[in-house]
């Protein structure tokens, strides 16, 4: 088993606010109940199919991967902050014991590191383990979850990867810029009762059409426009060996060499594996070569998972892009084994090797297989070719939104005051508002860094026994999906008033 795939959380150095980063945009739907989730809480939720995963590839228990995961997005931050200091992203490294290793060649680089909490290294040796942001919750389910199969106009079967929403509002989905190859116009979901089954009936009505994209030129990306009644943003879900089930995105990362990442294929489930390289380069087909730049991992992928959304936690990382697992007809999760891999390598693809390069090939093969049996994806963000850098805006990850709790309610002759939480999903809390109405008045306000906000409002004018209040969540300066909201009633101190006064009348004439 790879070095990295226990990474247990210890220490505190870094943080987003010490970075003092503000992180991508990202739109979001809503999660009913949110309230503070442990990495506990969030690891007893996740799909029977992806625990069995995690267990199975990585050797970690579902809490261990969530933690992982929060180590990654920390790892994540720390490359594109550090960009300008002339620290590359291969220099980065989640190792053994979920340590963040940043390797440095000049003092100045060593001082940037330092001043972000983290400890700088040279080109050898361990550094200071990086504390993780908050945990993340659950989201809800709608009809095209990322992870779905879907069939192109040319019968070509791919995977739904991560939705997100467009410059104009409108909500795309990610997917494989090769799927859309020679293929045109709508797009429909087919329904699975396994995903190691080659077959599924497919849905009449298409979900969505092809939009933009690239295919070569470093770029393997493509969005759907999808039909807004049919999207299902701020989750991950794939049928697997315990049933459907349902991951919740909180927000996405760069990918650092060493991260635990599991992906939703339509064809091999869910699996997982480490990022082994990057920046990488790769040829997806052979047919006119064309090249993408991302990175390699050693998570088991076949025909049918490209477009694959990949998570390290709970946290957007890539798509699939192309694997060199050979996975056949009538195979299952035991064809994943690398013992099974290094065989079928060995008596099939080596054999395709010209002479002079097969026992080079073939030494490689015995020192690392991961280096020849390897799964390719596009980044969704960091430095290089990505999706961010490929679609700006027109791509914004949609995520999951917590419903404010409302802890405290009260009103006086001279004021209301409404107090309440948010989970802040491991996100910075400038990029959350709460907007809170009493009755026709609003308020905005922003949570503190534990996610509590407060509202001092006027006095109650209404006459009415109990006034209205409700409260929703959004993401500052999005417009298209809110949390749901937040209802209940406060007593108005002039109804209490006047009951007072006729319990007192009443009494009199009693």
């Amino acid at each position: 088993m790879n070095g990295h795939s226990k990474a247990v959380i210890s220490g505190a150095a870094l943080t987003l606010a010490l970075l003092g980063m503000t992180p991508i945009a990202a739109h979001a739907t809503d999660v009913p109940n949110a309230g503070h989730q442990t990495a506990e809480d969030v690891a007893a939720n996740l799909p029977d199919g992806l625990v069995e995963a995690i267990e199975r590839d990585l050797d970690m228990t579902a809490r261990e991967y969530i933690e992982a995961g929060e180590t990654a997005r920390a790892a994540g931050d720390l490359i594109e902050d550090l960009a300008n200091n002339g620290i590359a992203p291969r220099d980065v490294e989640v190792r053994a014991g979920g340590e963040i290793a940043v390797t440095v060649d000049s003092r100045a680089e060593a001082k940037a590191v330092a001043s972000r909490g983290a400890k700088a290294i040279q080109r050898a040796g361990a550094a200071a383990p990086v504390a993780p942001p908050a945990p993340p919750v659950h989201t809800l389910a709608e009809v095209v979850p990322a992870g779905s199969k879907y069939l192109t106009s040319t019968y070509h079967a791919c995977t739904l990867g991560f939705w997100g929403y467009d410059s104009a509002d409108r909500p795309v989905a990610l997917t494989a810029g090769h799927c859309a190859k020679n293929a045109t116009g709508q797009v429909s979901k087919m329904a699975l009762s396994d995903p190691w089954s080659e077959g599924g009936s497919m849905d009449e009505d298409p979900f969505g059409t092809f939009h933009l994209g690239m295919y070569g030129s470093g770029y393997d990306a493509q969005l759907i426009l999808g039909d807004s009644d049919r999207v299902s943003a701020g989750y991950v879900e794939v049928v697997g060996g315990g049933g459907p089930g349902r991951v919740p995105v909180v927000g996405w990362t760069a990918p650092v060499v060493g991260t635990n990442v599991c992906k939703a294929g339509a064809r091999t489930g869910w699996t997982c594996g480490v990022i082994t390289d990057l920046p990488k380069e790769f040829v997806v087909s052979d047919e006119g070569s064309p090249t993408v730049s991302g990175m390699s991992m050693s998570l088991c992928s076949a025909s049918g998972d490209s477009g694959s959304p990949i998570l390290a936690g709970n946290y957007a990382v890539g798509i699939l892009s192309f694997g060199s697992f050979s996975i056949k007809s009538g195979d299952t999760e035991a064809a994943c084994s690398m013992d099974v891999q290094v065989e079928r390598f060995k008596n099939e693809a080596l054999l395709q090797y010209p002479e002079p390069q097969r026992e080079a090939a073939l030494r490689m093969l015995e020192a690392d297989p991961s280096r020849l049996i390897l799964t390719g994806a596009q980044a969704i963000t960091g430095p290089g070719q990505t999706v961010e850098s490929l679609f700006g805006a027109d791509f914004r990850l949609a995520v999951a939104m917590p419903s404010p709790k409302m802890v405290k309610k009260s009103a006086t002759k001279a004021r209301t005051v409404i107090k309440g939480k948010i989970d802040l999903m491991g996100r910075a809390n400038t990029d959350y508002k709460v907007k809170v109405k009493v009755g026709p008045r609003s308020y905005v306000v922003t949570p503190d860094p534990k996610g509590n906000f407060t509202v001092k409002g006027s006095k109650l004018k209404s006459k009415k026994a109990k006034v209205k209040v409700a409260m929703r969540t959004h993401l500052v300066g999005q417009a298209v999906q809110k949390s749901k909201s937040t209802e209940g009633k406060i007593k108005s101190p002039n109804a209490k008033k006047k009951a007072k006064a006729k319990a007192a009348k009443s009494k009199k004439k009693s």
